[in-house]
Parts: structure tokens; sequence; C-alpha cells
């Protein structure tokens, strides 16, 4: 969690959607403790920050598009405010590399932990 929240503090806004703090949320709850507390504590400071753009998008809007079955909700609702000057940093391989198909700037956060940031 630490390399995820220096990461984090290292761009000048944080563009997420309530269904990916929803689906974080419900991941960092299945944890054993003291791990639990300290991730949904970190979530909540996050969701409280000013450097942190949350945009809705409909779940309607998001079950329109093509990638709707191979991505699911969360990452459809990425992929929408995705912008030229939004990059992407997330887990999950497939998301990954339909952001990078769609031009976007992408990182996989697996090769953070592995290489560390300052790499990048």
């Amino acid at each position: 969690m630490d390399t995820l929240v220096e990461v984090l503090q290292s761009f000048g806004r944080i563009v997420v959607t309530p269904n990916v703090l929803t689906e974080a949320c419900d991941v960092a709850r299945q944890v054993a403790e003291p791990a639990r507390s300290e991730a949904t504590r970190k979530l909540a400071v996050l969701s409280l920050s000013s450097s942190v753009d949350e945009r809705y998008i409909p779940s309607a809007q998001a079950a329109r598009e093509p990638l709707f079955e191979r991505l699911g909700l969360s990452d459809m609702t990425m992929m929408a405010v995705l912008d030229a000057e939004t990059c992407l940093l997330t887990a999950d391989l497939d998301l990954y590399l339909e952001s990078l198909n769609a031009g976007r700037e992408a990182y996989n956060f697996n090769h953070v932990r592995v290489h560390g940031w300052q790499d990048w």
C-alpha cells in the first residue's frame, strides 16, 4: 500500500469513479486485520482529499460500450473518464491493455511494484 500512496502523491490530481472506490474498499475489507483497517483508513483519506476528482459515469452509459462484457462496470467507467490529460494506473491487465489500445497513457501497477515508480 505504501508504494501506491507514493505513486498517487506524485500526481497533482487523481481521477476516480464511485465504482472504482467501491471496488477498492470491498477488496480492502477482504484482507485480515490490521491491514484491513489501514487500507480502509487510507481509502477514506484518499476519498476526502482535495486532489481527488470523483467523476460519475452512469451504469447504462458504461453498459452500452462494446467492451463492457469483457471489462465490466468499474473498468468501463474508468475508460470513460480517460482523456488526453488523464493517465491510468491499474493492476488490471485487461484494462491496462485496452487503455493503451485506445491511445491513452497507462501504467500497470504490477510493473511499478517490481521496478519502482522512479524508473517511469
